[in-house]
C-alpha cells in the first residue's frame, strides 16, 4: 500500500468509507495547519482508493474557513457519507457548531448545521463529543464529567437525527450514580444502543448501559487503567492489502464488505 502523504506541519484528520458503487475503500485524509490564524486558507484533502491502489487530491474550496474538530477527530460512516464534528477556523473558536459531510461516491462536501441546544450544550458543558451510528441514524454522544461533594458524577447525552432536515432529537439524559464510574475518553455507543465505558465502583467490573432499556449491564472482566484504551466496534471481515490489485477482483465484488480498514503507514 501506498504510504500516507507527508503533511509536516499539518494536522491531519482520516475518515474511512466504502463506494459501493465501485465496490472499493475508500480513506479521506484532511491535513489543516497547526496554526490558529489559517482562516482563508483551504485544507489540503487527499483521498486514498484500496482498488486503484492511488492517493488524488480533490479541490478543497468547500473547507475554507472551517477544521474538524480536533477534542476526539471522531467521525461517522452512514449511507456513504462520511461525517466529522467541524467548527469555523478561528483564534480560541472550538465548539463544534455543524457536521462536515463527504459523499464517498461523488467525493463532494457538504455541511449540516447543528440545532442551537446542542451548539449551546457543547459551548457551556466540558466533555468531548462523539458521532455514531444509532439504529441506522446519525447520532451524537456527549459525555461530561462533574464532582459534587466529594463524589464523581457524569452526564451522558445522546442526540438522534432525523430524517427531517436540521432535526435532532434528544434520547438519552442521565446522570450516573455514585455507585459507577464513566470514562467519558473511551465512551463508546454502538448500533443498536449499548454504551459503553462505565465501571463499577465497588470492584471495578466494567460494564454497559443499554440506553432502550435503562440499565446497567455487567461486561464480566475488570477495568485496567490504560491511557490509550478505547472501545470500539468488530466487523468480521478481510481485505488484503498486500496483494495485486488483479488479486482482489474477486474479492472486492464479493458479498463480505467492511467498514473497517487497517492501515499500512509507513
Amino acid at each position: 500500500m501506498s504510504s500516507l502523504p507527508a503533511t509536516s506541519g499539518l494536522i491531519s484528520v482520516l475518515g474511512f468509507g466504502y463506494d459501493n458503487n465501485k465496490k472499493d475503500h475508500r480513506v479521506v485524509k484532511i491535513s489543516y495547519s497547526r496554526f490558529d490564524n489559517n482562516k482563508g486558507f483551504n485544507p489540503l484533502v487527499e483521498v486514498y482508493s484500496v482498488w486503484e491502489r492511488i492517493w488524488k487530491t480533490i479541490p478543497a474550496d468547500y473547507l475554507a474557513d472551517n477544521s474538524i474538530s480536533s477534542v476526539s477527530f471522531s467521525h461517522c460512516f452512514l449511507n456513504g457519507v462520511i461525517h466529522w464534528l467541524a467548527f469555523e477556523t478561528g483564534p480560541f473558536n472550538y465548539v463544534a457548531k455543524w457536521v462536515l459531510l463527504f459523499n464517498v461516491v461523488e467525493e463532494t462536501f457538504q455541511k449540516m448545521e447543528l440545532p442551537e441546544a446542542i451548539v449551546k450544550m457543547l459551548t457551556t458543558c466540558t466533555g468531548t463529543p462523539d458521532l455514531f451510528e444509532y439504529k441506522t441514524k446519525l447520532s451524537l454522544l456527549h459525555c461530561e464529567d462533574f464532582e459534587c461533594h466529594m463524589s464523581t458524577f457524569a452526564k451522558c447525552q445522546i442526540w438522534v437525527k432525523e430524517e427531517e432536515e436540521s432535526c435532532w432529537c434528544m434520547i438519552l439524559n442521565i446522570t450516573v450514580d455514585d455507585d459507577h464510574y464513566l470514562l467519558s475518553q473511551v465512551a463508546y455507543l454502538d448500533k443498536d444502543g449499548k454504551l459503553f465505558g462505565f465501571y463499577r465502583k465497588s470492584d471495578r467490573v466494567m460494564v454497559l448501559y443499554d440506553v432502550s432499556k435503562r440499565q446497567f449491564i455487567e461486561l464480566g472482566f475488570h477495568y485496567s487503567y490504560d491511557a490509550s484504551s478505547k472501545f470500539a466496534s468488530f466487523t468480521d471481515s478481510l481485505v488484503l492489502l498486500d496483494q495485486d490489485t488483479t488479486d482482489l477482483t474477486k474479492m472486492m465484488h464479493s458479498k463480505c464488505t467492511s467498514t473497517h480498514l487497517q492501515l499500512e503507514m509507513n
